[in-house]
């Protein structure tokens, strides 16, 4: 969820809070919020591929899960958030969290390549659309940068020193350092780069935790110098002035997530529309703001729920989420049979669900988010809903649309027109990737069907079955001909076959205490149903006493 904070610059009698300040670029005045598309956005821009002088350019981006959603798979994101806490409380230069948050770089995902100076010096960076300022760490910064790469200034023969202090708060994260004076190439090395002289960027001395275990070493600032810190002209903005784009535009093409991390992630095409990836512009809308990349729309839908209010909404490509009211999100999240998670923050959905498409109305096109879109697979069949809830207040926009929307619809920032367009993807629905995460999710079950062709399923009446399990040791066990004849539920094992020669004491024992509690009563309550005792029986995970279904069976 992209929420990013205040902004601040030390030495300077200018502040940007909530994100917004004033900034021109040829003639054109533009008020943009930081946040809005940056982290996921930092991956595109940082990628671009210089195709041609002056006319456009375009950049592969890479895809990688976000720390939030790693975290999610892993268990940790409670505790980590507990500890940024600990640790922002313990760091005075940081500044304090506004409630308008729209930036968070625990959510970024599309990842870009970017080199500075002469010769080259490479760095992976977020491209952020909701922020303004180029950074990286530099060589003096001690503070969570020992994983970063870090910029070497005496090994730059175009560096020019500027020595101005700086300091930079997100709505998680921060940096601080000194500004300099370089030339920057959007791209990896070996590509062809877009190269943009004369720009000036941070080079941090510090940075928060927030950005310690990340895998980038810097946010790319895609917005407007009205919003940068001390003023500083962006890095996309000075590519303009300088005319090495055909036009004042790019546009986003984000690719669906893929189960790999620094998979391919999509294209940024600066200086034109992409018409490779994107079909016809269905329409465009005014900017209704000078923050963000800030525009109206009017209807929100999904299943029976329908929010029909003109509201501001922000295309941010920072941010894996779609972010509303919080009285909306949970209506849409009900609509979808999701629950929130107190602890994981975030909406839980079974993985098999398929809700209809999420519907937003825009200039009087509408748009359908499939749920493929919205729906992420953080591992260890956990899905979440990746919708968030969010209010500022009545200040900031009501609504973010991040990446599920972008990767339904490519997105085209038109900056000399004030405008934002829409054009459908052209990439087709993950039918392939959902055939094997459906092959993944029931190998068990297909393993089951397999093993019935193989060895017909063998009982003397309806109350009896082969059921198959794994005991403590991982050893395969056959249990032929179980019957649940006992009025009082208590299993009896008329024959034990095993290979492994495990008393018949002790298969009672796996089978009483080591198997799911749902799957046992299932047994115990409808014995004619062996067959799907067996299929809950060996779906079990392994080791078969996992915590998380050790629960005993009692009968």
């Amino acid at each position: 969820m992209c929420s990013p904070k205040r902004l601040m610059m030390q030495n300077s009698k200018r502040r940007i809070k909530d994100g917004v300040r004033k900034w021109e670029i040829n003639h054109f005045s533009f008020s943009i919020m930081r946040s809005v598309w940056l982290q996921s956005f930092v991956v595109g821009l940082c990628c671009l591929v210089v195709l041609s002088s002056g006319a456009f350019h375009q950049s592969r981006i890479a895809w990688r899960p976000s720390k939030r959603m790693e975290m999610m798979r892993t268990g940790e994101w409670a505790t980590y958030k507990k500890y940024l806490d600990r640790q922002r409380k313990l760091s005075p230069w940081q500044l304090q969290s506004l409630p308008q948050n729209v930036n968070d770089f625990a959510d970024f995902e599309y990842l870009g390549n970017i080199t500075i100076g002469t010769p080259p010096q490479p760095f992976l960076v977020v491209l952020d659309t909701g922020s303004a300022n180029l950074w990286i760490p530099g060589l003096s910064c001690k503070t969570n940068c020992d994983s970063k790469r870090k910029f070497d200034s005496s090994k730059s023969s175009t560096f020019v020193k500027n020595g101005q202090s700086w300091t930079i708060q997100y709505g998680s994260g921060a940096a601080a350092g000194i500004i300099g004076q370089d030339t920057v190439k959007i791209g990896a090395t070996g590509e062809d780069q877009l190269t943009i002289p004369k720009t000036t960027f941070g080079i941090a001395n510090q940075i928060s935790a927030d950005f310690k275990s990340d895998a980038t070493d810097g946010i790319f600032g895609l917005a407007f110098t009205t919003l940068a810190v001390d003023g500083v002209v962006p890095p996309l903005i000075n590519a303009i002035k300088q005319g090495l784009l055909d036009q004042p535009l790019f546009s986003v093409f984000l690719e669906h997530r893929g189960t790999l991390t620094n998979v391919g992630g999509g294209v940024f095409t600066y200086g034109a529309v992409d018409t490779t990836n994107c079909g016809p512009v269905i329409g465009y809308q005014p900017l209704s703001s000078a923050t963000y990349f800030q525009f109206k729309a009017n209807r929100f839908r999904l299943g029976k729920y329908l929010n029909a209010k003109i509201v501001d909404v922000i295309s941010d490509t920072g941010t894996s989420f779609l972010g509303g009211p919080s009285v909306v999100i949970d209506e849409m999240a009900k609509q979808a049979g999701a629950t929130y998670d107190i602890l994981g923050e975030a909406y839980i959905i079974d993985c098999d669900a398929t809700p209809g498409p999420l519907g937003v109305t825009i200039g009087g096109h509408d748009y359908q988010i499939e749920h493929y879109n919205y729906i992420s697979n953080v591992g260890d069949g956990t899905c979440v809903l990746t919708l968030f809830p969010m209010d500022f207040g009545g200040f900031g926009p009501t609504w973010i649309l991040g990446d599920p929307f972008i990767r339904q619809y490519c997105n085209i920032y038109d900056l000399g027109n004030l405008r934002m367009g829409f054009a459908p993807s052209l990439q087709p629905a993950p039918t392939k990737a959902f055939i094997f995460y459906f092959c993944f999710k029931m190998k068990n079950a297909l393993l089951i069907l397999l093993f019935l062709f193989l060895e017909p399923f063998n009982s003397q009446n309806h109350d009896g079955g082969r059921l198959m399990m794994m005991d403590k040791h991982m050893r395969r066990l056959n249990l032929t001909d179980i019957h649940f004849t006992d009025p009082n539920g208590v299993v009896r094992v008329d024959t034990v076959m095993n290979k492994y020669n495990s008393s018949r004491e002790e298969l009672i024992r796996i089978l009483k205490d080591n198997v799911n509690e749902t799957a046992y009563n299932m047994v115990k309550n409808k014995p004619q149903r062996v067959d799907e005792w067996n299929k809950k029986a060996v779906d079990l995970p392994h080791p078969i006493h996992s915590s998380q279904y050790n629960k005993t069976a009692k009968g």
